[in-house]
């Protein structure tokens, strides 16, 4: 498999005053949203890579996710979810703790915060933002109330994804669960005797990638419910949460590290990239892709 080059197209340095949280494109990649701990949300203008629009919060932005092109949905560390679309804002409190995950499928918005899970019915056309809670889950372990998990581990949601027929949620300590999305009820549970600091789930929702701050990275086979394929990596440290996603269709991750390096393994043949250098004090803490040319490739899962 011959190297696919990377380049680097864009510096965007004048948005934010202190660490970026959280980055999202827009479903046809002409915008790129991205979120900070100021409380400053920036649309950039990816023709341009200029900055088109700016929004402040009063509190540190930690999640964001776009339902449509032009609006997305902005998770904050007070527990409130703002609606953003260009020229209007509106927000409702939501969690009792800082929302770090979302997810969007049609007018559902799952959301993820601390330990809490909820879905939400939003509203994408109007300006009403949320309509109603439709599902607010239970702790892992727990009696099926929304009270304290039957361990001691801290229950902490590390990722929230929306797969064809299951919303899938991983935990730092309590593995991967799934949820039918008919009756909402926990239909299966993958315990992956490691904790999972970062999550992804593969476009065809099939394969779900976990960041392992001992031994690297780990792609799952929800069916199955095994590992099929480890990579070990260090990346520099266990003191952050070190972000994975899948790239190229779900043939490959993409991995940040805490030493300036951004890595890309293809799945399959276990085949590393060059890694794409950065400056060395650079800790990458989100990633984000938009694939605008479809790579045309011959591996499958």
């Amino acid at each position: 498999m011959s190297d696919i080059p990377y380049t680097q197209t864009a510096h965007l340095t004048d948005g934010h005053s202190k660490g970026v949280t959280a980055l999202a494109f827009n479903s046809d990649g002409s915008l790129l949203a991205t979120a900070g701990l100021d409380g400053t949300l920036c649309i950039w203008n990816t023709s341009t890579w200029t900055l088109s629009d700016v929004y402040y919060a009063k509190n540190p932005i930690v999640s964001v996710a776009w339902y449509t092109a032009n609006a997305l949905i902005c998770g904050l560390e007070d527990g409130v979810m703002s609606s953003v679309k260009i020229t209007h804002v509106s927000g409702h409190w939501a969690h009792l703790y800082p929302v770090e995950w979302l997810a969007v499928r049609d007018n559902l918005v799952a959301s993820g915060a601390h330990r809490e899970l909820s879905v939400w019915e939003w509203d994408t056309n109007g300006l009403a933002g949320l309509v109603h809670l439709v599902k607010g889950f239970s702790l892992p372990g727990s009696d099926g109330k929304t009270g304290e998990s039957e361990d001691d581990s801290e229950v902490l949601i590390t990722g929230v994804f929306w797969a064809p027929t299951m919303l899938v949620v991983a935990y730092l300590h309590h593995g991967i669960r799934l949820f039918d999305t008919e009756d909402w009820k926990n239909v299966a549970n993958i315990d992956t005797q490691c904790m999972i600091v970062s999550s992804s789930l593969s476009p065809n929702g099939a394969y779900m990638a976990i960041s392992d701050p001992a031994r690297g990275f780990t792609i799952y086979d929800l069916d199955a419910a095994k590992a099929i394929r480890t990579f070990e990596h260090d990346i520099g440290g266990s003191e952050r949460a070190v972000p994975v996603l899948f790239v190229h269709g779900g043939h490959a991750i993409l991995s940040g590290s805490m030493v300036g390096r951004v890595n890309i393994w293809y799945i399959n043949a276990s085949f590393k990239l060059p890694y794409l250098p950065m400056p060395s004090e650079y800790i990458f803490t989100s990633v984000v892709v938009c694939i605008v040319k479809r790579l045309q490739m011959n591996r499958r899962f």
